[in-house]
């Protein structure tokens, strides 16, 4: 089963504090990207990733952001203000960071990470197609990595304390 952008909502919220400068963020790693054809009549085609970081707690954050191809070869954000995630950032006075400073720390980890190669990648079709036309990244992790992060899915569960079913 493919990690959707929705579902990085659903996830339990966790706290994730920032330095002034947002250095210091965790290491995320890629989970799933998906695309469709742009029905919005921009042409090209439209998708979306999530990435993800486990904590030092254990705990897993989860950052997902829609994407457009803007000609072939190019995909930038299609809003930076919309993105996905169930961190609750705060400072390093431990206040939560206002609208704009969030806003701004997501998009720093969007910016470090290799989003724009994994959504070429799935494009040009260089990943398994799945029924009704669009295409996911088949194997996001080695064999030795996934079940790593399937377990700790697992064990974060749901606000409704229902486990998440994320398959190898």
């Amino acid at each position: 089963m493919t990690v959707r952008s929705w579902m990085v909502k659903s996830w339990p919220q966790v706290r994730l504090q920032v330095t002034e400068d947002f250095r210091g963020m965790p290491e995320f790693q890629h989970i799933s990207t998906l695309w469709r054809e742009d029905t919005a009549g921009r042409g090209g085609r439209v998708g979306e990733t999530v990435w993800a970081a486990r904590l030092g707690n254990q705990d897993v954050v989860g950052l997902a952001w829609e994407w457009v191809e803007v000609r072939p070869g190019l995909v930038a954000l299609l809003d930076p203000n919309a993105m996905i995630s169930n961190a609750k950032l705060v400072g390093e006075d431990g206040v939560e960071l206002d609208e704009l400073r969030s806003i701004i720390a997501v998009n720093v980890v969007s910016h470090a990470v290799p989003w724009q190669a994994r959504a070429l990648d799935v494009i040009g079709g260089r990943a398994a197609a799945v029924p009704g036309g669009v295409a996911a990244e088949a194997a996001v992790f080695d064999g030795a990595t996934w079940p790593e992060w399937s377990n700790a899915f697992a064990r974060t569960g749901t606000a409704t304390g229902k486990a998440l079913a994320y398959a190898a």
